[in-house]
């Protein structure tokens, strides 16, 4: 280093040793080619930097995660759980897939043939070389029995409902304002309190089904609060998203982004609503009575609020984003399917942050407009006739093999 640093503006030639002119020379060559390297690389680097960031940013922005198309979905009764229903029957009926379908027939169960409810067995056939994609009919909830139907995975989810809300819609659907009132015209105030009051003397009978029946627990554990927790807890690892019907639209937009759907597969109309049960008041002593009685589904419904809650925070500020497009899209739908089909084939959905563009057609109002039990009669006849068309497709090809 001394030899470049000392290197005289002059060099005698005749008093210098040759070997020790080719040793600065060959130094100041090596010095000069280390420079023009470092620059190189320098440069090399940071090139490779920005190309690589923006073949990563263009990665990302035209990257799509992949529709997820199991999904065991757990139809808590008087829970918003037939919308729910409507919209994945939908989905699977776009995308050709195996729904879980009772297998019985509607003359012989006309109220209960779209339950399965504990009989696991008893389902409509599939093809042997294809799965069971979703349910979406009512069930008991057993992880074992559901295991079975989807060996491979699934997404699980399920809805809860404030219970007193839910309480009240029950009465209307199961008739059973019509039993307290042997079918008269009584003073709506009131008008649950002494049946409540008989209920809390009895607590061993249960006359109407709990959200917390559907999840699974036994009526002998309803007064069990430490089982209940712990149920809740093993619910808490076994569930994927639980949906609130309170925040209907924010727990769809939940469900869209874990399962990586679109806005159109979740747009809805409200199915099996029921607006009478908002006539009927809860005094102080039925809310008090009803807190006792459906202990569990109180836990339940307090539990996955929270869960709710804290899930969709980690999805970030632009969530609640996505919520008011979806409202204002939901409004179009809505005015479309009502009214506007008269003036237009279809609803253009123009494309957005959130979503690909999208038509919707007078037959997807015809669709989301179906009760929840013709809806069920059209998917299993549907599921019938790809079951039988395989079978006879089989018998065809041993015929031909023989």
């Amino acid at each position: 280093m001394n030899l470049l640093y000392n290197f005289p503006d002059t060099l005698p030639m005749a008093k210098k040793n040759h070997t020790e002119l080719f040793v600065i020379l060959l130094g100041s060559c090596c010095f000069f080619c280390l420079l023009l390297a470092y620059n190189d690389v320098q440069y090399s680097h940071t090139a490779i930097y920005k190309n690589t960031l923006q073949s990563m940013l263009q990665f990302n922005i035209k990257q799509k995660c992949e529709k997820k198309k199991y999904v065991a979905f757990l139809k808590v009764h008087k829970a918003g759980s037939s919308t729910v229903s409507n919209i994945l029957q939908r989905f699977a009926t776009r995308y050709g897939l195996n729904l879980v379908l009772p297998n019985k027939d509607r003359d012989s169960h006309p109220t209960m043939f779209h339950v399965i409810g504990r009989n696991y067995d008893r389902l409509i056939p599939i093809p042997d070389d294809e799965e069971f994609n979703i349910l979406c009919n009512h069930v008991v909830y057993n992880r074992r029995q559901l295991k079975r139907w989807f060996k491979n995975g699934a997404f699980y989810t399920a809805i809860v409902r404030d219970p007193k809300e839910r309480f009240l819609s029950s009465a209307f659907y199961f008739g059973l304002l019509h039993k307290i009132t042997n079918g008269t015209k009584i003073s709506r105030k009131g008008v649950f309190t002494n049946y409540l009051r008989q209920r809390i003397m009895n607590s061993s009978s249960a006359d109407d089904l709990n959200m917390a029946h559907d999840f699974g627990v036994r009526f002998k554990y309803y007064h069990d609060e430490e089982y209940v927790s712990r149920y809740i807890q093993l619910l808490d690892i076994e569930f994927d998203l639980v949906m609130i019907l309170e925040y209907f639209d924010e727990s769809l937009i939940l469900l869209k982004r874990k399962l990586c759907w679109d806005i159109r597969d979740i747009v809805y109309l409200v199915v099996n609503s029921n607006r009478k049960k908002d006539e009927h008041a809860l005094s102080e002593e039925d809310l008090k009575i009803l807190r006792d009685i459906q202990k569990p589904d109180e836990m339940l419904y307090s539990f996955f609020t929270d869960r709710f809650w804290k899930q969709v925070y980690n999805e970030g500020p632009d969530f609640f984003q996505e919520v008011q497009y979806f409202k204002s899209v939901q409004k179009r739908v809505r005015e479309f399917c009502e009214t506007g089909y008269i003036k237009s084939e279809f609803l253009k959905i123009e494309a957005s942050r959130w979503n690909d563009k999208f038509h919707l057609l007078v037959r997807d109002c015809t669709w989301m407009k179906t009760n929840e039990l013709n809806l069920n009669d059209i998917v299993m006849k549907r599921q019938w006739d790809k079951y039988n068309a395989f079978v006879q497709n089989r018998k065809a090809n041993l015929i031909n093999v023989v």
